[in-house]
């Protein structure tokens, strides 16, 4: 499954759900790191960072999110660094690429608490 493709996740989690009917434990482990200084570091590196780093692991969520709502119960683990406390030398890209997972699954917790859904 590539986590930067939209389709490629729909398909994927339509495949698990396919053959097991259910979806209990989510890891996203998907990672890369771009070095380099802020000023220097070439856009589109940054923009295939955060496609994979934030917005991939975001895509996986919304797709799992469903099926764990409606079985309440479920376990998202995003895998992150200290670069999501820490603001690495030479690594701001990956650094702000964590912040913002580390964002988002701060604020997913508390939202799917209620349905059973559990998020670290």
């Amino acid at each position: 499954m590539d986590i930067r493709d939209a389709s490629s996740v729909t398909k994927g989690v339509s495949h698990i759900l396919k053959k097991e009917g259910r979806i209990d434990v989510v890891v996203n482990n998907a990672g890369i790191a771009t070095a380099g200084a802020i000023e220097e570091v070439a856009m589109k590196e940054v923009q295939n960072q955060f496609e994979t780093n934030f917005f991939g692991a975001m895509r996986v969520c919304q797709a799992v999110l469903p099926q764990m709502r409606n079985q309440k119960s479920g376990c998202i683990i995003n895998i992150s660094s200290i670069g999501d406390v820490m603001g690495l030398p030479f690594q701001g890209a990956y650094s702000a690429s964590k912040f913002a997972m580390e964002g988002m699954s701060e604020a997913l917790r508390i939202e799917v608490k209620p349905f059973g859904i559990r998020v670290c």
